[in-house]
């Protein structure tokens, strides 16, 4: 089985990888330059017998997507700020999320699993819900699971 983590920014996902990997991990390039691909075996018990499982830990930079209103609305001063609260709102990619998108893609074709290691906070429950939305356009079967954890020593 493959499994990708993904963390919330790059430092987290190096000390995760080097915390699970026993510092025995491949430090391969990403997409974005400052999103590393960390590969490494790790061994787990799964069914209640033990397997080794290949795992990639890479990162996003925080959100990979912003949201803005219409062309029409983007000047405030062109309209009735009350049309505001109605107005369709867009979600995109950011530049840098582009990049770090296709790396989560092609990473997630590879995976059967995938697991977020961001925040455990509002903030990180959003970037997560990103990060998912990305791998699942590489991989609309891959299974979502939550890291939950308080610090990385």
């Amino acid at each position: 089985m493959k499994i990708l983590c993904v963390a919330e920014k790059p430092s987290i996902a190096k000390s995760v990888a080097e915390i699970l990997s026993s510092r025995q991990m491949n430090n391969r390039e990403g997409t974005h330059k400052y999103c590393r691909n960390f590969d490494f075996t790790y061994t787990t018990t799964v069914g209640g017998r033990r397997e080794q499982v290949d795992v990639t830990m890479t990162s996003v930079l925080g959100h990979i997507t912003e949201v803005e209103f219409d062309e029409q609305y983007r000047r405030w001063n062109d309209c009735d700020p009350a049309q505001l609260f109605t107005a369709r709102v867009l979600t995109t990619l950011t530049d840098d999320g582009k990049k770090i998108s296709r790396n989560l893609q092609s990473e997630a074709r590879q995976s059967q699993q995938l697991m977020i290691w961001t925040d455990c906070d509002r903030e990180g429950e959003h970037i997560g819900n990103e990060v998912v939305t990305e791998c699942r356009k590489g991989n609309p079967r891959i299974i979502v699971k939550r890291a939950r954890f308080s610090a990385i020593i």
